[in-house]
């Protein structure tokens, strides 16, 4: 939409989590493509050295801000990727009360888009707050797939808000770091349930997966030859993914998705089924099998897959090698 934000923008992308670092280079390396020329991508983390570390690493092409204000008053397109509902609401309390003091240019607007999970009254209060002022814009865009596919800018984005700043951001978005957009309407918070729900088949598949290859490997079988029928039969990759990390116990949180990401998930997912009168018994089961792994764990978050500890510890097995 012309004259809805400058003819070259200032974008920056706030958290560089897994997810974050991936999408926010992508977006960094198609800005600099562009013609006319757009500014470098401007980024933002918790940890100041972390940004540093990743301009200086990716050279011109993105610049290391150390105060959130500053992205506030500067930018005119604001992404977000931050790690839970707390975070979330921390970061945009800190952007709306700088980006308020901001005088605004030629009518032109500031559009900020969430690609968080979170929980669909968190996200109707993020976009009721950022469009109490008719300055700003809108729209939740969170998104799916592994650190793998958001580094090969193979991204699902699930979107939903006002048709106007969409129109304008949705172009920057995809090819550069995802390869589709689902479109779910004007109503924020479809986006953030569709996207929990989505996460429960994901949840559901790696509870499976722990169920069945404990019991090939109670039945003598093996759970190498359930890994080998998953990618003769059911080659979906999560299944292939999360399947290859409980047979050959790959845990490692680093690249992944967590334990304590797994719980906050499963427990949003949970509780979208119960204000929907629609039990989720997988997810809740899930959720046990994630506080074994937890409590096993003793501090050190794991890959989410480690729920297979819960599997084992009920078959009598051991939960990991080093629990051997």
């Amino acid at each position: 939409m012309p004259g809805l934000i400058p003819d070259t923008p200032q974008f920056a992308f706030v958290g560089l989590g897994n997810l974050g670092q991936h999408m926010a280079l992508n977006l960094a390396k198609h800005l600099a493509t562009l013609q006319p020329a757009h500014p470098p991508l401007q980024v933002w983390t918790r940890t100041t050295s972390k940004a540093q570390a990743f301009a200086k690493e990716n050279g011109s092409i993105v610049k290391a801000v150390e105060n959130l204000d500053d992205i506030a008053a500067n930018c005119d397109v604001i992404v977000t990727s931050l790690a839970n509902d707390a975070a979330v609401q921390e970061v945009y309390k800190a952007l709306m009360k700088a980006e308020t003091a901001r005088p605004k240019k030629n009518g032109t607007k500031t559009i900020f888009l969430d690609t968080s999970t979170m929980y669909p009254d968190i996200t109707k209060r993020i976009h009721d707050d950022v469009v109490a002022s008719d300055t700003r814009c809108f729209f939740q865009a969170p998104v799916f797939g592994p650190p793998p596919m958001a580094k090969s800018a193979s991204l699902v984005y699930v979107i939903a808000g006002a048709k106007e700043p969409r129109a304008v951001v949705e172009p920057y978005l995809v090819p550069s770091t995802g390869r589709k957009i689902m479109d779910f309407g004007d109503d924020v918070t479809k986006a953030s349930a569709f996207k929990l729900i989505g996460n429960s088949i994901v949840l559901s598949t790696v509870e499976m997966l722990a169920e069945t290859m404990t019991l090939a490997d109670k039945a003598g079988i093996g759970a190498d030859r359930v890994q080998e029928w998953i990618e003769l039969f059911y080659p979906a990759p999560s299944a292939i993914g999360y399947g290859n990390k409980i047979l050959n116990n790959k845990f490692a949180a680093d690249g992944g998705f967590t334990v304590a990401g797994g719980l906050k998930d499963a427990r949003h997912i949970k509780r979208l089924g119960e204000e929907n009168n629609c039990p989720m018994h997988i997810t809740e089961r899930a959720i046990q099998h994630l506080l074994v792994s937890q409590e096993a764990s003793k501090g050190q978050d794991k890959d989410w897959s480690s729920l297979v500890a819960g599997q084992r510890k009920e078959s009598g097995l051991p939960l990991w090698p080093e629990h051997q």
